[in-house]
């Protein structure tokens, strides 16, 4: 949990969407040095649960228990995380910049531009509304933005498609 991680900015925008999600909860994995701060911001709310660091096959169950995956960093060239949850057919919830745009697309995930959003403020009103749009889905949209993205990833980022897009870039 370091400050790239914007996990600040989920906290306040998941206090939004619980006003209409009473019953959601927020499950934030990991440690570091953050972690106090975030925890005083989430200020006793029930409905968010810091883990802190845990085992490789725990960490994984988690995600394969999740709803949705909620990706709020603000700079990743690509993210395993993301890859991961991508995999097991999780629809993601992201800003659309860097390596995280790249690895996403509109199918497989809600990707919140950032370049619109003027403020923290409008940046964070944005990424609930994103959260309040996946919730509001009915489950087979949910578990379709899923299956597109571990389409995407096995169509984008095999071995094979790997291998084309390096010996295209070679040709340039």
């Amino acid at each position: 949990l370091i400050p790239l991680k914007n996990v600040d900015l989920l906290i306040n925008a998941f206090k939004i969407v619980e006003k209409q999600y009473p019953n959601c909860q927020l499950i934030i994995i990991g440690d570091g040095p953050e972690k106090k701060r975030l925890i005083n911001l989430a200020k006793m709310d029930t409905n968010i649960i810091f883990t802190g660091n845990m085992e490789r096959t725990q960490l994984l169950k988690e995600l394969i228990e999740a709803d949705i995956f909620v990706f709020p960093s603000l700079k990743e060239c690509a993210s395993w995380s993301l890859i991961e949850a991508m995999a097991f057919k999780i629809p993601v919830i992201c800003f659309d910049v860097n390596g995280i745009g790249d690895t996403t697309d509109d199918y497989c995930a809600v990707r919140v531009a950032l370049e619109k959003s003027t403020s923290m403020k409008q940046a964070t009103e944005d990424f609930s509304n994103a959260i309040l749009k996946v919730l509001q889905m009915k489950p087979i949209q949910r578990k379709s933005m899923g299956d597109y993205g571990y389409q995407r990833l096995e169509t984008m980022f095999s071995f094979e498609a790997l291998q084309e897009f390096v010996s295209d870039t070679i040709k340039i």
